[in-house]
């Protein structure tokens, strides 16, 4: 946006993009405080950031 005027975003766009990044390290967060084992830890944290990645992707060229 501030190199171009092919880059059109607004507020939604921000929103859009920062309400999964908040949502997945405030789960992360919450799976850190929550469960004792370390191996169970990674792994769930493993599967959020993946469910991440997996929305992301959708989001920016719809991958599904």
């Amino acid at each position: 946006m501030q190199f171009t005027n092919e880059v059109n975003w607004d507020i939604l766009d921000f929103l859009v993009a920062a309400i999964p990044l908040l949502s997945t390290g405030l789960a992360c967060n919450f799976i850190i405080q929550k469960v004792k084992n370390t191996k169970f830890r990674i792994a769930i944290c493993l599967a959020i950031f993946t469910i991440l990645f997996i929305i992301w992707g959708e989001l920016a060229v719809g991958i599904f």
